[in-house]
């Protein structure tokens, strides 16, 4: 529906323009195009179908050889869109739960984290998002020491929760061998272990990080190259997580 009053209009090939008219916002169910050329500079447009505002800056003309004849095309321009507050937000890459996330009736949307993992601030025209150092929690300290010559040179049982295992030992047999921190009775973490030789003292073994659902064994365990059970002595760890 245009509510655009008559009254004398110049328009020129340039960006520059003149009208009697009141520049009185049309209203429609699209954005404007270039051929949009019959309104003055100034000219308001609101686009129903995306609530987007449009505002006409001036004209450009270039000579048309299908047309033999110089056409006029109209600069129309816009800012941002004008609603209530945020419209929705699509699921990304690693997300999960309801979406669309869409807008309260007042335009807001909230945020929230998990205990001691992500602090959100709010901020004067945003959010800051930051790591939380995780906490560990008093009480859920274990701690195990033991020698052995079937591979499993220590264990502890961890209840239900996640754990970071640290382990120490050394092997007391000739040549080199590996020790790591394992889920599994005499195996070796291919992903876990170090390299040492005879009487070196093993200091943090790259740490264990697991998460169970209920009981679970870890043991800290030494072979040689050959995947044979060796003699040696350790300690294990266990520091339970942010309980």
């Amino acid at each position: 529906m245009a509510n655009q009053q008559n009254g004398q209009r110049f328009i020129g090939p340039g960006n520059a323009s003149s009208s009697t008219v009141p520049f009185i916002e049309i209203f429609r169910n699209r954005a404007p195009q270039t051929t949009d050329i019959n309104y003055t500079v100034g000219q308001r447009w609101f686009d129903l179908s995306e609530n987007q505002e449009y505002l006409l800056i001036g004209f450009t003309s270039a000579f048309d050889t299908n047309q033999n004849q110089t056409v006029l095309s109209a600069t129309w321009v816009t800012g941002i869109a004008i609603n209530s507050g945020v419209v929705a937000f699509s699921a990304g890459a690693n997300t999960s739960g309801v979406f669309p996330v869409t807008s309260d009736g007042t335009g807001k949307v909230s945020t929230g984290s998990t205990s001691n993992t992500v602090q959100v601030t709010g901020l004067s025209h945003g959010l800051d998002f930051n790591l939380v150092a995780t906490t560990i929690a008093s009480g859920t300290t274990t701690t195990s020491i033991g020698s052995s010559s079937t591979g499993n040179v220590t264990s502890v049982v961890l209840t239900a929760g996640t754990w970071l295992v640290h382990g120490w030992g050394t092997v007391n047999s000739a040549g080199i061998h590996e020790m790591s921190i394992s889920a599994t009775s005499a195996t070796i973490n291919t992903d876990n272990y170090i390299a040492i030789s005879t009487s070196t003292v093993v200091c943090a073994i790259f740490p264990f990080l697991t998460t169970s659902s209920g009981s679970k064994t870890i043991y800290l365990t030494a072979q040689n190259t050959l995947g044979s059970p060796q003699n040696a002595t350790g300690a294990l760890l266990a520091q339970k997580i942010g309980q």
